[in-house]
């Protein structure tokens, strides 16, 4: 038998991960028999193009560039093709086989990405959706990657909805997370995870959604990854424990890379915080002068090692140390202000 003969010889169908357990299951032998009967009323050639143009028995699909080389024919003609393969082979197909498919994408906002039909139910179901006049294909932009919808009205509202998201990021300069995003559009955050999934400029990482060319999504410096190490943890780290964290084998560029970058504040022998957390910049004693400052009163040490430690990880003994400078006056008390010089 010629392997194109058919679909025994390629490829299993229905071999993508949870789709046993998915009400869908119910419908294999359907669809396995309209494939089969749509595959056997057609020439070898229109069985080539439609298997290479949908990945079925194949490892990937082709685009219409490279089918059109192998037959040496333009991208519109294999384009053709296939729509004429489609419409000759519609007594083949009972809509009623995707009844489970339409029911679920309809219940999570009329949208499913495209990529997620393939792996949860195999790349012949989206060929099969095709032939069935409810379900839509918007193809993949700059924006959006390819996905499907089961009515007009969703493929606006998810397109609108990821345009002002994108602006609303770029607003507030700052990622949101899937519940504050909900409460934004008022819509359920289900549905809005259906939505996230079709764009392409929109990342999410540790919960969070913001531009995927922001470092905060997308790090790509050993920076970036030190960056939303600390921003998570909320504490200080020694350079060589982000070193780690951030799989960096060389610690002293990453420690070169905190220094010389203002986001990064250097609290003690190598260890780092953000500046976005209010700490100070500069020597134990530039901090303990804007300490003092900033207060306006005269302080005891304890009060002083108590605010000093939201800004540098020193020893106590140095802080004493650094207090007999100069630029500080003790009173009769023991409080400590600076001096003026």
């Amino acid at each position: 038998m010629d392997q194109r003969d058919g679909l025994e010889s390629r490829a299993p169908i229905f071999g993508a991960r949870g789709f046993e357990s998915h009400p869908f299951r119910q419908k294999m032998k359907e669809v396995k028999r309209a494939l089969e009967k749509i595959f056997s009323n057609l020439s070898e050639k229109e069985k080539d193009i439609i298997s290479q143009r949908f990945g079925i028995g194949t490892e990937k699909e082709k685009s219409l560039e490279e089918i059109g080389k192998k037959y040496q024919i333009s991208r519109e003609r294999v384009r053709q093709i296939i729509e004429k393969v489609i419409e000759k082979t519609k007594k083949f197909f009972d809509p009623k086989i995707l009844d489970p498919l339409f029911v679920e994408i309809n219940s999570k906002g009329g949208v499913k990405l495209e990529d997620e039909i393939k792996s949860e139910k195999g790349k012949e179901v989206v060929f099969l959706m095709h032939y069935d006049q409810r379900f839509e294909r918007v193809k993949k932009t700059k924006n959006y990657f390819a996905f499907w919808v089961t009515n007009k009205e969703a493929k606006e509202k998810v397109k609108k909805i990821l345009f002002e998201l994108e602006k609303i990021f770029e607003e507030k300069k700052k990622t949101l997370t899937l519940k504050e995003i909900a409460e934004i559009f008022k819509e359920k955050e289900e549905i809005l995870k259906e939505y996230l999934k079709i764009s392409r400029t929109i990342g999410e990482r540790d919960g969070v959604f913001g531009p995927k060319k922001w470092p905060e999504i997308s790090p790509k410096t050993a920076r970036d990854k030190a960056y939303l190490i600390l921003k998570k943890l909320q504490r200080p780290l020694h350079f060589k424990e982000l070193a780690k964290l951030c799989q960096i084998k060389e610690e002293r560029t990453l420690h070169n890379a905190l220094i010389r970058s203002d986001e990064f504040v250097l609290m003690g022998r190598g260890i780092y915080g953000l500046k976005e957390w209010g700490v100070y910049d500069g020597t134990t004693k530039d901090v303990l002068i804007k300490i003092l400052k900033e207060k306006g009163r005269p302080m005891s040490k304890e009060e002083i090692l108590e605010e000093l430690k939201k800004h540098k990880l020193v020893k106590p003994a140095t802080v004493f140390a650094v207090l007999t400078s100069k630029e500080f006056k003790k009173d009769s008390r023991g409080r400590y202000t600076v001096e003026e010089i």
